[in-house]
């Protein structure tokens, strides 16, 4: 009788413990299980206990979950007992940043990737994919485009008439409606003394807009046209600033009371059927300040609200205030876009009413990023984001630190 042979060689401790990862590389600020397997019998159970050869690129929780943090390079390692396996860890910028070009200042963004603005101050413009469209608009902004590429905005018009001896210019305000392939749509709103100061357009075609006038240092009173879909009738001390698809419209309402352009209170305000809602801030009262800034077409609207620093706050559908944080040292904030997935983009300042030392933020799934520490680059500084669509691309106003220069850009994700 013979007996058996037994392999009584002890298994590599290595070759025991297997981590992995979805992908090879994760990005700045994502947040991804690793994956444990186990390969020889006999391997005890429990949790692995985790680390990071660098937590300041990514982090590891107790339950394997992965925190990236900046980008670069690291080795995650996971032990049970003597069996031990390492993983190397690539982080990469979240976004892409795209220069627009020089001059170029970003107002908003739609679902194509199509960014529209003003171009050395004078020149309304549309930017698709690394190429600058002119609207043919001299003296204009455009403030809004829609998925079908309609665009809206100001336009000055100068008509000169007389003998060469004698002329008289006109200048008229007007609101402008352009789209590729037709002439731009012109509506004279004001033959001087106004200027329209914002505009918004959603998919179908409704376009609120708001005027206040021309020369009237810091503080200006508003009015508001286009706030009902079945007319343009004028609600007076409001300014429009932004629609969703169903037509709601919000903005800021002077809640007086006024002397001259000076205005003691100002509210968040809705408009929705031909009824208008004022929403609740953290204050009320004498010097109390709120603006809804931007909606979603789930009904919940963006702004600040505050009596003294500005607070950047949001407003759930049923109207509910929550306020959103600011990061340590920052005193004054606002949320200016959300998306259809709730992600918010806005800015922070260290003291009310500067704009030194403003920096760009994305509230995310409960969770507060700085916009340049998502990039991954050292070259920008992400300042005033202005636009975000349900992509996830942002469209803002950087400097790009090696040169001081200003100009708008793109962050689109990777």
């Amino acid at each position: 009788m013979l007996a058996g042979c037994q392999d009584t060689t002890a298994p590599d401790p290595a070759a025991c413990l297997e981590i992995s990862l979805p992908a090879e590389k994760v990005r700045i600020a994502d947040e991804v299980q690793i994956t444990v397997a186990t390969r020889c019998r006999g391997l005890q159970s429990g949790a692995p206990a985790w680390s990071s050869s660098d937590t300041l690129v990514a982090a590891v929780s107790p339950a394997g979950v992965l925190e990236a943090r900046s980008a670069g390079s690291t080795t995650v390692s996971a032990r049970i007992g003597e069996h031990a396996a390492q993983l190397p860890v690539t982080v990469v910028g979240r976004y892409r940043v795209v220069a627009l070009g020089d001059s170029l200042s970003p107002a908003a963004i739609n679902e194509r990737g199509e960014v529209v603005g003003t171009l050395k101050f004078i020149w309304a413009f549309l930017w698709r994919g690394g190429t600058v469209v002119s609207l043919g608009l001299r003296e204009a902004d455009a403030y809004d485009i829609n998925d079908a590429g309609v665009v809206v905005g100001r336009t000055t018009v100068r008509t000169v008439t007389g003998t060469p001896s004698y002329s008289v210019e006109r200048i008229t305000e007007n609101l402008f409606r352009w789209q590729e392939g037709s002439p731009a749509q012109l509506r004279e709103v004001s033959a001087g003394g106004v200027r329209i100061v914002s505009a918004a357009v959603n998919g179908r075609g409704e376009a609120p807009f708001s005027m206040n006038p021309l020369y009237c240092g810091r503080f200006c009173t508003y009015d508001g046209y286009g706030l009902q879909a079945d007319t343009m009738k004028s609600v007076s001390r409001v300014k429009v600033t932004d629609v969703n698809e169903q037509g709601t419209v919000v903005g800021l309402k002077e809640l007086g009371p006024g002397y001259g352009y000076y205005f003691e209170e100002s509210g968040a305000v809705a408009y929705s059927g031909g009824a208008e809602t004022i929403l609740p801030g953290i204050t009320s009262g004498r010097y109390a300040y709120s603006a809804a800034l931007g909606i979603n077409d789930r009904g919940e609207v963006v702004g600040y609200s505050g009596s003294g620093e500005r607070v950047p706050v949001r407003w759930t559908a049923q109207r509910t205030l929550e306020r959103l944080p600011l990061p340590a040292g920052f005193q004054s904030g606002q949320a200016d876009r959300i998306n259809n997935r709730g992600e918010i983009v806005g800015s922070a300042t260290p003291r009310y009413a500067y704009d030194e030392g403003r920096i760009g933020l994305l509230w995310q799934n409960g969770r507060l990023f700085r916009l340049d520490h998502l990039t991954g680059s050292e070259e920008w500084t992400i300042t005033s984001p202005r636009d975000i669509n349900d992509r996830g691309q942002i469209v803002a106003m950087a400097t790009h630190r090696p040169s001081g220069v200003k100009q708008g850009v793109l962050l689109d994700p990777q």
